[in-house]
């Protein structure tokens, strides 16, 4: 994998990865097989890239301001290093149903953290993230259409 980014950027983003991609997919095809795209690299973006992060194969894009959290950076990485097995290599059929991919990629990151950090890592993070999704939710409200199961997009 190669880090791509800034040059003011470059070396506190390689350094914060430190050859922990190549760790990480390793992991990855221990528990899912073959990594089928290759490459793996990361670049990172300036802070108007409108999303934290999105995986494609070969490269993936996050957000620079990411690197002021190891743990958010770690995570990140790891969830967007699993939408290789489950995003890339088997998707959704429509939007309405990526919930799917990302439910998939949730689980596989999880299980790379498990096996690279650790139970009580893994389930620290994971109540972490459940306790945002639930400030998140008393936030939008029950009526939000943003906070239903499922989305319905118009065509």
């Amino acid at each position: 994998s190669r880090v791509w980014a800034e040059p003011c950027l470059l070396s506190c983003a390689v350094k914060k990865l430190g050859g922990s991609v190549e760790r990480w997919l390793g992991v990855a095809e221990d528990l899912f097989g073959e990594y089928l795209w290759g490459r793996c690299d990361i670049v990172f973006l300036p802070p108007s890239f409108p999303i934290v992060a999105m995986e494609n194969p070969c490269l993936t894009f996050i957000i620079a301001s990411i690197l002021e959290s190891s743990e958010f950076l770690l995570i990140d990485v790891i969830h967007e290093i699993a939408h290789g097995w489950f995003g890339n290599a088997v998707t959704n059929a429509t939007w309405e149903e990526m919930w799917l991919s990302e439910g998939l990629a949730t689980y596989a990151q999880r299980r790379i953290t498990t096996e690279a950090y650790g139970e009580a890592f893994t389930c620290l993070e994971t109540v972490v993230r459940l306790d945002a999704l639930h400030r998140q939710l008393r936030l939008l409200g029950d009526s939000n259409p943003v906070s239903k199961l499922q989305v319905k997009f118009e065509p």
